[in-house]
């Protein structure tokens, strides 16, 4: 950096008010990394594996997650996913592209459906429903079949010619991982040993105390800081990606899906940041406020719990670089009905993204039903037809 910017608190007031820059790639790279490390570091925390009464940040993250609002059944949204049966409804529009779906979790079923509008008014339905024998989907606008395809059974379709027999066993594999809670809660906790593993070798010491608008006033807030050193941020991406590949890499590379690459991309920017330094604030033991800068990096970041009814209600992350301050994301959540609803305001400057999400810890799954064509044991003629046929109906409905 030929310029270090200055990264302290004070009220955290807009400098500039939202930017229309577009925001360069490694930003975006540096908030993916960010935002898929608090989503596990979420789970850990509300699972209780990192909860210590000496360790004043973590006891804050785990309050501050705790402090949610009570939604149905006296459980707040934390305690409903930690239950493991789940409806989580995401509403939105992104680019003038609207989208409806859920996603329903229970035992060892699992759901997804809704709309998608495409082009003009034509709107794309789907269903998918995986359960302990089957994945199956349906697509109305492309076929009326059910596709079904069972990961219990061996299959001698023109798949097994597609992806070789190791990839189809890799797939069948990661099917009865995604069905199995014992699997998925041993894959979280191995990643959770390494990221807490790094964590315990942080040396945090206390920094000065800040003052920022917390629940609508101006609050004198306790500070931490540590530095997470190139060396320690690539132990935590090897360990998480070797985790990673043990429990789904086969079947990633079964479906030609590059996340090897996009690793290899991620873990590219993180040697290009260089250490990264850290505050932490903390205001009557819940978090008020992060601020991370990386060494080589002349953007810093800043992500306030400014709070309201809770201490997640209102969220915002800004970003300052050498041209001024300027917000990324807004959050702002309550409790709606007997549901949880929350809406995301997201401007990265190019457009807009508006999402309502709603979660509740009831499940009621859809039926499904239809004429079956079994993928694990097609033919590569019926394979063709299929296509064809699929083709045409979409060329069709396009034309109307």
């Amino acid at each position: 950096m030929s310029e270090k910017l200055d990264v302290t608190m004070g009220e955290m007031t807009k400098t500039n008010g939202k930017s229309g820059r577009k925001v360069p790639k490694k930003i975006i790279w540096t908030i993916g990394a960010v935002a898929v490390a608090a989503i596990i570091l979420i789970i850990g925390i509300c699972s209780g594996a990192f909860l210590s009464r000496s360790n004043r940040i973590l006891l804050a993250a785990r309050n501050t997650i705790k402090d949610l609002p009570t939604v149905v059944e006296n459980r707040n949204v934390a305690d409903i996913i930690a239950s493991g049966k789940y409806t989580i409804g995401v509403k939105g529009a992104v680019r003038g592209k609207d989208f409806d779906g859920t996603f329903k979790y229970k035992d060892t079923q699992l759901q997804a459906g809704g709309t998608i509008s495409l082009f003009g008014r034509e709107n794309l339905d789907f269903l998918a429903n995986l359960d302990d024998e089957q994945l199956c989907a349906s697509i109305p606008m492309l076929t009326d079949n059910l596709l079904v395809y069972n990961y219990k059974e061996e299959k001698d379709g023109y798949i097994v010619d597609l992806l070789g027999a190791d990839g189809v066993a890799s797939i069948d594999a990661a099917l009865r991982e995604l069905t199995s809670k014992e699997e998925q809660n041993r894959a979280a906790q191995e990643i959770l040993s390494v990221i807490y593993d790094e964590y315990k070798t942080l040396d945090i010491k206390k920094a000065e105390k800040e003052e920022l608008i917390v629940d609508g006033s101006v609050r004198k807030c306790n500070g931490y800081e540590f530095t997470v050193t190139e060396d320690e941020l690539l132990q935590v991406m090897d360990g998480v990606k070797e985790v990673y590949d043990a429990y789904y890499g086969g079947a990633a590379d079964a479906l030609k899906l590059k996340l090897g690459d996009d690793f290899s991309q991620l873990r590219d920017r993180a040697c290009s940041m260089g250490d990264i330094n850290v505050k932490v604030y903390v205001y009557q033991n819940k978090l008020a406020a992060v601020v991370a800068e990386a060494e080589n990096s002349d953007t810093a970041f800043r992500l306030l719990f400014k709070g309201g009814e809770y201490r997640m209600q209102n969220l915002e992350l800004l970003a300052e670089d050498l041209e001024g301050e300027h917000s990324m994301l807004e959050l702002t959540g309550k409790a709606a009905g007997e549901e949880g609803g929350y809406e995301f305001l997201i401007d990265n400057g190019e457009h807009d993204i508006n999402l309502v999400i709603s979660i509740s810890g009831e499940v009621q799954f859809e039926k499904m039903s239809g004429d079956r064509i079994d993928v694990g044991n097609m033919s590569e003629a019926d394979l063709r037809k299929f296509i064809l046929r699929t083709v045409g109906t979409i060329i069709t409905s396009h034309i109307r």
